[in-house]
């Protein structure tokens, strides 16, 4: 699974050097959920507003459902993703948010061209389709960048007052 984009926040190097376990476990807890909420935010940004005409037009709605969000915590630190499953169905979204080429195979159309027996082919070619750059994710988490920092760093100011 390729993640477009993950944000990793530690708490402040006092409160790990802390001796004091239950204050690390809180902040880290606080952390969490204010990282789990800003993280939802995101997502629906990018949803609603980057995959919804202003980076990209919905189509079919499969590039819009395969965002996901996860948000992990571990000894010393909360790691929030916002990302897209390359091998999903929406496996081109990574090439609408970076740029590049698919290279799309030839194909054989086969038709009878009127005769009763016989069937003719078509062979057409392989050929390359380039896909310009519309980062829909990293414009997204530019928006929101102040708000999911301020909202970490009360998280911690709340984690450390309980």
């Amino acid at each position: 699974m390729s993640d477009l984009f993950q944000l990793t926040f530690t708490p402040p190097a006092e409160v790990l050097a802390e001796k004091n376990r239950s204050l690390k476990m809180r902040v880290l807890g606080e952390m969490k959920s204010a990282m789990t909420i800003q993280m939802g935010i995101l997502q629906r940004h990018v949803k609603q507003d980057k995959l919804s005409g202003q980076m990209l037009k919905n189509r079919t709605g499969n590039l819009r459902n395969a965002i996901f969000l996860k948000v992990e915590q571990t000894n010393d630190a909360v790691t929030g993703t916002v990302g897209l499953d390359p091998n999903g169905p929406a496996w081109y979204g990574i090439l609408h948010h970076s740029g590049g080429v698919f290279h799309a195979r030839g194909h054989v159309a086969r038709a009878s061209f009127g005769r009763p027996t016989g069937v003719g082919e078509l062979r057409g070619r392989p050929y390359d389709i380039h896909f310009q750059a519309r980062p829909f994710m990293t414009s997204a988490l530019a928006d929101r960048k102040a708000a999911i920092v301020a909202a970490l760093e009360l998280a911690v100011k709340r984690g450390v007052e309980q």
